[in-house]
């Protein structure tokens, strides 16, 4: 049998999204609704991944879809995200020298 698929090898662009914006935005929020990719790109929040400076923290953050049309339609997860976002966040400010 004869494999006849064809994949681009155009290289993708890894963006990033700063933390303070991610906390400004949803922050504080019960049930955040998550922004669409294009609509953070479009308010020019992401940062390709070439420009992010070498002494960033960066965290990988991937979910399960609990629903069939959004990743996270209660913002549940997100919240919970968020929660635990801003406890290390805390923490790394009493752990830094001052």
């Amino acid at each position: 049998m004869e494999n006849n698929l064809t994949f681009a090898r155009t290289p993708l662009e890894m963006r990033v999204v700063r933390l303070h914006n991610v906390m400004r935005r949803y922050g504080g929020c019960r049930c955040p609704q998550i922004d669409l990719y294009e609509t953070w790109k479009e308010r020019g929040e992401l940062i390709q991944w070439r420009y992010v400076p070498n002494e960033s923290t960066v965290i990988f953050i991937s979910h399960e879809w609990v629903g069939t049309d959004h990743p996270d339609p209660d913002g549940t997860q997100m919240y919970h995200l968020l929660l635990l976002l801003e406890r290390l966040r805390r923490r790394r400010r009493r752990e830094s020298p001052s």
